[in-house]
């Protein structure tokens, strides 16, 4: 896969930043990674890596910087949507981005893809990684339903939508197509 050269890092490298943007630019960032994620789901295709280190930011991010582009990279853990299961013999990812479903070894679906587009949205809000300061059992945490705590100062309806990313029914979290829409 060849893609174009993203001079700005990481996403994970820049939350600090991103996160003293209004609230219009670090939108416009979540939209333009779930665009592309609604790209690689109509491709029939999970990413299984989804994570703010796999997210490069085309521009550096200054004050005065106009809109920021995000590309999803990172592809090689992704695998085709097919008839057969995608569970692995190993589970693969980063925690705390993985799907609880997936800590339990089920299949990796669209939607464990959503729950970590949902820990996204989480750190561009708080300017940190989820759980960053905590010492605890992160795998064990989330399979029972643990979540970063949501500032009072987070917006509600976009609190919301990280909710919903994070339902522990993956059949009830929104597509990325949906999210595109919203």
């Amino acid at each position: 896969i060849v893609m174009n050269y993203a001079h700005g890092g990481s996403l994970k490298d820049n939350l600090q930043k991103i996160s003293r943007m209004s609230w219009k630019k670090r939108l416009f960032i979540l939209n333009s990674i779930i665009f592309g994620l609604t790209g690689i789901h109509q491709l029939r295709i999970v990413h299984k890596d989804l994570h703010s280190g796999n997210i490069l930011m085309c521009n550096s991010l200054n004050e005065n910087d106009d809109w920021n582009i995000s590309l999803i990279s990172d592809l090689g853990l992704s695998q085709p949507i097919n008839k057969h299961s995608l569970k692995d013999e190993e589970i693969c990812g980063v925690l705390p981005y993985m799907a609880p479903e997936v800590l339990r070894e089920n299949s990796y679906t669209e939607k464990s893809d959503i729950f970590s587009f949902g820990m996204i949205m989480w750190e561009i809000a708080a300017g940190e990684p989820p759980f960053n300061n905590l010492s605890h059992d992160i795998n064990l945490s989330l399979v029972v339903g643990v979540r970063p705590q949501i500032a009072n100062s987070i917006p509600q309806f976009y609190a919301s939508l990280i909710k919903r990313c994070w339902d522990m029914d993956p059949s009830k979290r929104p597509t990325a197509k949906e999210l595109l829409n919203i």
